[in-house]
């Protein structure tokens, strides 16, 4: 008798939670009604009053369908004078990186509530270190969620670095998804499948639902990432609402928040 395989559990991440647009309401709104959970980053020092208020108003309305992780400070820093579209990496020390972090959830905790767990942090452009991950740890967070990629040549370096028992290579992360992070015990969850990298982009549905099935063979968790403010045109939202029908013809799949995915893993 043939046994039959276990559920990929598949998470979707939206970046860059900011200001309240008609991108990110239109967003909300094609999930919401397809009834697929969203773990959406919120940049904090660009979280709007507005936005804030459209954010708790979604979760006390249907809470297993959204969840808000950290995503950073403010998405950029100045080392050097060089400006940085990132935040966390060698450049600054665990101190200040934990400052920072800390800085950010006061922020969420502030404007969002009880609608903010803090349990998930996303690093700007996924760049992070060992540091990183020990100040996440010390100001309470439980998820990191970055990229593990399924390509190839990513896997042979991922593959290279667990043996080595590396965290990072300069500041780009060896994923240890679905697992436990070697710098301080973080459950990592990252994406495999990037519908987009924040600017506009035409994609076809069944790449998309491609790459997942590429990435299902190598884990039965698997997230994709989006930036909303990617999808702005009307097109854009054509191909959400396209993607949102995909994804539910999908076997043997369930759909859930990236809390959720971590407490069933743990």
């Amino acid at each position: 008798m043939t046994k039959r395989p276990a559920k990929t559990r598949i998470f979707l991440r939206d970046d860059d939670v900011g200001s309240w647009t008609p991108a990110l309401a239109q967003f909300v709104a094609c999930f919401r009604d397809h009834g697929l959970p969203v773990s959406y980053q919120v940049i904090p020092a660009l979280l709007t009053d507005e936005a804030a208020g459209h954010l708790q108003a979604l979760h006390a309305e249907q809470p297993n369908l959204c969840e808000f992780g950290q995503h950073g400070l403010a998405h950029e820093m100045t080392i050097a004078g060089k400006h940085l579209t990132y935040e966390f990496g060698h450049e600054r020390d665990l101190a200040t990186q934990q400052r920072v972090i800390a800085k950010g959830k006061a922020i969420m905790e502030a404007k969002l509530g009880s609608a903010f767990a803090g349990t998930v942090f996303t690093p700007p452009r996924h760049r992070f270190d060992g540091n990183t991950v020990r100040a996440l740890h010390a100001e309470g967070f439980k998820v990191l969620s970055a990229a593990a990629y399924t390509d190839p040549l990513r896997r042979l370096v991922y593959g290279i670095g667990r043996c080595l028992r590396l965290g990072t290579l300069g500041n780009r992360g060896i994923t240890y998804h679905p697992g436990l992070r070697p710098e301080a015990p973080l459950q990592e969850l990252s994406i495999a499948v990037a519908v987009d990298n924040g600017a506009p982009v035409r994609r076809e549905v069944g790449d998309v639902l491609a790459g997942i099935t590429r990435a299902r063979q190598h884990s039965n968790a698997v997230g994709l990432m989006f930036h909303h403010q990617a999808w702005a045109s009307p097109e854009g939202t054509e191909f959400l609402g396209c993607l949102a029908k995909g994804l539910q013809s999908l076997p043997d799949c369930e759909f859930v928040l990236l809390s959720s995915l971590a407490q069933s893993a743990a």
